[in-house]
């Protein structure tokens, strides 16, 4: 049985993927990459297409691995809405010549680093207040990748990188961030048709929901997520009182979750309403998690979950936007592997493992849920190529192989 904290606030807390813990020195220098503007509204035919790139040095930038260089492009996607929209990423070359056909592609997703322009990874020249996740990801999983042969790619997402509002966990706009990427840097580099999926955390849902679109870019292999978070909820309606009962044991700097996935909603649902269910600091907590990165909101957040509520909070558009969301409603057409912990701290387990299960048992799917216990959501990612390798021969094979 779901227990009801799993019903309420606490469930969307646990709906997101963590990519952070701390802050580098805030004295550290700008660089121009900055300030670049990329407008948000695109032509239907530059979906799937580069509009721009610039090449970033390789020693600055922190969120990419080390291969032959690394470019911050701007492509076509689609927002949550379906409407055409500039989104920006990285793509990493390896080293040496490219085989015949074409580098084969490891697509990454990012894992949660908040809806704000700044919170782009491909904005991490020098410092960002996520590096630490950054770091990690790319000595221990990515670099691996690249090292293989694999060219990196890594979505920003909606919102993120350019103008714009993220919507956190919609997965029409996660899904098209990355598959649109997949098309645009095949057909501008050459790349291979062979891609492999890969995400953690809220990039693990993404890269569940690309796997999981009406247009999948072709040569999906599989999909990898990695202790991947996910909005499943078991009931859309639920008592005031039981929402703030819930809300009340979400401190200060875990508040960043539901803050992220509540204005994310509130981004993209008009029927989701500030008014129906925020007190005025509520109000002003979203406010706040609009215009910051992760790690900033934890640290500078003093609005703990007790005090976001009005008096008589009404959730059911909330809570139905979540459950369409969910993996329960994804029905992937290509093999899917989902690692998650028992003691993950950041993701609730119960939530996921019924997201899961549901995915599993949704018509032409074909789910492997792998269950870890003892580890915590960062040592997911440490783990994950020793997790990954029985089911990718490429990473079988000896380095470069």
């Amino acid at each position: 049985m779901v227990s009801k904290k799993f019903v309420a606030i606490a469930a969307v807390a646990s709906a997101a993927a963590l990519a952070t813990i701390a802050l580098r020195p805030k004295s550290a220098t700008r660089t121009e990459t900055d300030t670049v503007d990329d407008s948000v509204a695109i032509d239907e035919a530059a979906v799937g297409t580069i509009l721009k790139q610039e090449e970033l040095p390789a020693e600055r930038i922190i969120s990419a691995p080390n291969g032959a260089k690394t470019l911050r492009v701007t492509y076509g996607a689609r927002n949550a809405h379906g409407t055409p929209i500039a989104v920006t990423g990285l793509v990493t070359f390896p080293v040496g010549e490219a085989p015949q056909g074409g580098w084969p592609v490891l697509s990454w997703a990012h894992g949660t680093t908040g809806i704000t322009r700044q919170a782009a990874p491909s904005l991490a020249i020098d410092t960002h207040p996520d590096h630490e996740a950054f770091e990690l990801v790319v000595e221990d999983y990515l670099q691996v990748w690249l090292d293989k042969g694999f060219a990196v790619i890594q979505p920003d997402y909606e919102g993120l990188g350019t103008t714009g509002n993220g919507t956190y966990m919609d997965r029409h706009s996660l899904a098209s961030s990355v598959n649109e990427m997949v098309r645009a840097t095949r057909e501008k580099f050459g790349f291979a048709e062979t891609w492999y999926n890969t995400g953690w955390s809220q990039g693990g849902f993404a890269a569940v929901s690309a796997a999981s679109a009406e247009n999948v870019a072709t040569g999906l292999v599989k999909t990898l997520a990695i202790a991947p978070g996910d909005t499943f909820v078991p009931a859309t309606e639920i008592p005031a009182e039981v929402a703030k009962e819930m809300a009340a044991g979400i401190d200060e700097e875990n508040l960043a979750y539901s803050a992220f996935a509540l204005q994310g909603a509130m981004n993209f649902n008009p029927a989701i309403r500030a008014d129906d269910f925020l007190s005025e600091e509520g109000k002003k907590v979203m406010d706040f998690a609009s215009k910051v990165c992760l790690t900033t909101f934890k640290e500078e957040n003093t609005t703990p979950g007790k005090d976001i509520f009005n008096d008589a909070p009404t959730l059911t558009p909330l809570l139905e936007h979540l459950a369409a969301n969910s993996m329960a409603k994804m029905y992937p057409k290509t093999p899917v592997v989902i690692f998650s912990s028992e003691d993950d701290e950041i993701i609730n387990f119960e939530q996921i493992s019924a997201g899961a299960k549901a995915l599993q048992g949704n018509d032409g799917t074909d789910v492997t849920f792998e269950v870890r216990t003892g580890e915590g959501h960062r040592d997911m990612v440490r783990r994950a190529i020793e997790d990954q390798t029985p089911f990718v021969p490429e990473l079988q094979d000896g380095p470069g192989k």
